[in-house]
């Protein structure tokens, strides 16, 4: 069938005039299928494991463009990642197991740590798809969810919590594809199953006093976790951003850090104080790509990033407690605070925290880079005072005045 000319994208005021038969792109591999008056349907056309196929996603009289546009999208995602993007014939048969896999193919690519992917699917397969996989997804109400998390909520209410909140992303994804068009059932059990009371949500952190000790001690000891603390604590970064750094990363005093590694999925400059260049230079370059190189992986042959857990190992061998390494980040906001070296928009930017409203973030243009080089390096020359003291500064005499 020979495709017909349209201008792109489409809108839903050309999908109801189309009237010659004609395949009419898109974009994004969608295509709206014209066979005669009434037959009018949404077709998914992409290449996998080497051949074209076309999918059908229903009638047009059935699927709206924003639907099939939603549905393309999400099955392009899993054709690109080597997955089957075959959609259920309907949204009948779409069982809770198949819209939690869908969902999971969307949902995975902002994430940057594979831990939390498989953590993320291990919870439905371990608490969900045991009792309600199998179940049409149109079939499950608000009573059979609750009737799921009400003895996980009674044993463990953290995993129920996640539970929930992974159960109403499948739901979320159903709605938005077509799938589902009642109300997300998960939504109104937030009342239903409250967050657990917890006295503290705050990291434990070393006062800011006691740093400059603490640090005179980190560096007397080898390793590169020792190395890696440093590191860490010197440029404010959370952990799994500093244990991902790259030597790419790096140039002169400055790293460079890609959005999809951080938390804030910005990309974020860090200017390297002159004592973090120092740590840095200590460090072997044992891994051609790794700053900080962890074991070799058995899936991929190269190494992986340093395990979470070299923190707490380090500090049980220097015989330390009461703190944590995101504690550190504290321990800076809290001397910036108190001794006024940083202003708060300065700081909470060194932070990688995005300060502000939404309106202020938007008319944001600058990362105050000028003024954290020298925030940064005043809080190394701090932290590392007893480790490389800051040269005293010498004098000039002034020149007497000749007499007349």
């Amino acid at each position: 069938m020979m495709a017909g000319r349209v201008r792109q994208p489409l809108t839903a005021k050309t999908v109801a005039s189309l009237s010659k038969p004609g395949m009419y792109g898109d974009g994004n591999n969608l295509y709206l299928k014209v066979s005669g008056e009434n037959g009018k349907s949404w077709i998914f056309r992409a290449m996998v494991q080497g051949r074209r196929r076309d999918y059908g996603l229903g009638s047009a009289g059935l699927v709206t463009l924003r639907e099939a546009r939603d549905i393309a999208l999400d099955m392009r995602r899993i054709a690109r990642s080597g997955g089957d993007p075959r959609p259920p014939e309907s949204s009948d048969e779409l069982t809770f197991s198949q819209a939690a896999k869908r969902a999971f193919e969307t949902q995975k690519v902002k994430w940057s740590s594979d831990k939390h992917e498989a953590a993320w699917w291990a919870t439905l397969e371990q608490h969900v798809i045991p009792v309600l996989g199998d179940q049409p997804l149109n079939k499950i109400n608000t009573k059979d969810v609750y009737e799921l998390l009400e003895p996980i909520y009674q044993a463990k209410p953290p995993t129920a919590k996640r539970v929930r909140q992974r159960m109403k992303v499948v739901f979320a994804w159903a709605k938005g594809a077509g799938y589902y068009h009642k109300e997300n059932p998960v939504s109104s059990l937030t009342s239903a199953f409250p967050s657990p009371r917890n006295s503290s949500n705050h990291h434990n952190a070393l006062p800011w006093q006691d740093l400059p000790d603490f640090m005179l001690k980190l560096h007397q000891r080898e390793g590169l976790s020792a190395r890696l603390t440093e590191f860490t604590i010197l440029t404010c970064l959370r952990s799994g951003e500093a244990r991902s750094i790259e030597w790419a990363f790096l140039q002169g005093d400055t790293l460079t850090i890609p959005a999809h590694l951080m938390k804030s999925r910005n990309r974020h400059r860090v200017p390297l104080s002159r004592q973090c260049r120092k740590v840095l230079d200590l460090i072997p370059r044992d891994d051609p790509r790794l700053v900080f190189p962890g074991s070799i992986s058995r899936k991929t042959g190269e190494r992986s990033i340093l395990s979470v857990n070299v923190y707490k190992a380090l500090y049980k061998r220097m015989g330390v407690d009461g703190f944590t390494t995101h504690g550190f980040r504290s321990t800076f906001k809290d001397w910036c605070m108190d001794t006024g070296v940083g202003d708060w928009e300065v700081s909470e930017v060194a932070l990688a925290h995005v300060p502000g409203n939404s309106v202020e973030r938007a008319y944001a243009r600058t990362d105050l880079f000028e003024k954290r080089q020298e925030l940064m390096q005043k809080w190394a020359d701090y932290a590392m005072q007893h480790v490389w003291p800051k040269p005293p500064r010498v004098k000039l005499a002034k020149h007497r005045r000749a007499r007349l």
